[in-house]
């Protein structure tokens, strides 16, 4: 089981999505021109915007409908690693986990946009998390399994036409 780069590829694919809640997405703020601060943090779970000055206090978007789907992928992706033998299970869930790793990056990114832009003309300063793209590098692995599963079926399609 383990000699098989698919395999390879879908454990790293799970590890990085695991690690994800070590470290903020984004963090952005400003030193307060003229008594206006203003400092977004994201992480996993959560989107803090807050404000000192005439915008108000705090606002928070709940992101938690996302990391539970992202941590379902990881569960999905390590159920897959114990489905050596059924290659087609293989094929069809990694296709799907690729397409739904893609729309979480995609979901992080826009709504991280849609922070930044609420907070107006503020000159923030940005500090990008190193786990902010891989929902993206987890999907890249799981699709470089998926090429592996596909090859690993061809090869035995081909050898039941020789018998």
């Amino acid at each position: 089981m383990w000699q098989r780069k698919q395999t390879i590829y879908f454990f790293l694919s799970a590890a990085l999505i695991l690690l994800m809640p070590l470290s903020p997405l984004l963090e952005a703020g400003n030193a307060g021109n003229g008594g206006y601060a203003a400092q977004i943090k994201a992480s996993l779970y959560e989107i803090t915007l807050s404000h000192t000055g005439p915008l108000g206090p705090e606002d928070t978007q709940s992101l938690l409908p996302l990391a539970v789907l992202l941590y379902g992928t990881a569960l999905m992706l390590a159920f897959l690693i114990f489905q050596y033998k059924n290659r087609p299970l293989q094929i069809r869930l990694s296709r799907s986990l690729t397409l739904v790793l893609t729309l979480v990056q995609f979901s992080y990114l826009i709504l991280v946009y849609r922070a930044t832009a609420s907070m107006g003309d503020a000159a923030l300063q940005f500090h990008y998390g190193w786990n902010l793209p891989i929902p993206a590098i987890a999907a890249v692995l799981t699709w470089m399994g998926h090429l592996g599963v596909k090859a690993d079926e061809a090869l035995v399609r081909a050898a039941d036409r020789i018998r």
